[in-house]
């Protein structure tokens, strides 16, 4: 009788020993343990059950590594989609700095080319104001003088502000003489008024 219960306390604690292995095994992340062999009763019950479990988590790590697979491989996507926006911010700034260069280049010559003639224009109103003139020619030449300087003062109102796009702007502090600014204004506008 000793012998038949120790061969059975034996093979039971076999048997208890294949699913404690078989649990650490799973514990580990080896979900493809499985136990095996035939048990009886309740044992057969608890094999059963830790063979489901170890599936179970097989097949959760496999869903959560698909997931995160596809994480991944989104991310990725993503990543390289804002790579690629970058490069094209990047493209289009420099494109918008080289056709804002070109244009400060534009302005800063046509100013200049246009200078030239409106100074022989002031010149020329100059030498016509040192002759003898009637008060209605006189009155006439000087508004075209005026006009003349007028418009010179846009023209070097854009030349500065291509130089200030350029960054070579030095400012200067000048004096301003208000009612004179709106008398030229005045007698500017009277003709057309």
């Amino acid at each position: 009788f000793s012998f038949v219960t120790f061969s059975l306390i034996r093979k039971m604690t076999c048997q208890f020993t294949s699913m404690v292995n078989a649990i650490d095994h799973i514990r580990e992340g080896k979900t493809d343990t499985r136990v095996t062999g035939h048990l009886i009763g309740e044992l057969e019950l608890l094999k059963s059950g830790i063979n489901a479990m170890a599936k179970s988590l097989g097949d959760y790590r496999e869903e959560m590594q698909s997931n995160v697979d596809k994480a991944t491989s989104d991310l990725r996507e993503t990543l390289e989609h804002i790579e690629i926006q970058n490069v094209e911010l990047d493209m289009a700034k420099r494109r918008a700095q080289e056709a804002n260069r070109v244009k400060s280049e534009f302005l800063a010559n046509m100013s200049h080319e246009l200078r030239t003639p409106l100074n022989g224009v002031i010149g020329f109103t100059r030498q016509l104001l040192k002759t003898p003139l009637n008060m209605n020619q006189h009155d006439d030449l000087e508004t075209i003088e005026n006009s003349a300087n007028s418009l010179l003062s846009i023209i070097n109102d854009i030349l500065a502000f291509s130089k200030l796009e350029a960054g070579r702007m030095a400012l200067e502090k000048i004096p301003f003489a208000f009612r004179d600014a709106i008398n030229e204004v005045m007698t500017l506008m009277t003709p057309s008024a």
